[in-house]
């Protein structure tokens, strides 16, 4: 709890003239960040994340929504080559 908390705040309000996150997550806004870490990759309930964040479940729900929503419309970016050879034609 305290852990949300504090990210919320720090990546909130404060956290506007900090550059943004590499990778996937950086297409969505910190609140869509901070709402999709606690309910996909912590497993954290609708109503707890709610608690956690000081919003109503539904308010949660959409955020979750929108940010899955705009992860999915986002095109991936290509993975560069490991090394600076590219592979043989088969």
């Amino acid at each position: 709890a305290r852990f949300a908390r504090e990210a919320w705040h720090q990546h909130g309000m404060r956290g506007r003239g900090r550059p943004e996150p590499p990778g996937t997550l950086a297409v969505l806004t910190p609140q869509e960040r901070l709402v999709v870490v606690l309910r996909l990759y912590e497993g954290v309930a609708e109503e707890q994340a709610a608690a956690l964040l000081g919003l109503p479940a539904e308010r949660v729900r959409v955020i979750g929504d929108r940010a899955i929503a705009t992860l999915t419309r986002t095109p991936a970016r290509p993975v560069p080559a490991a090394s600076g050879r590219r592979a043989a034609p088969s």
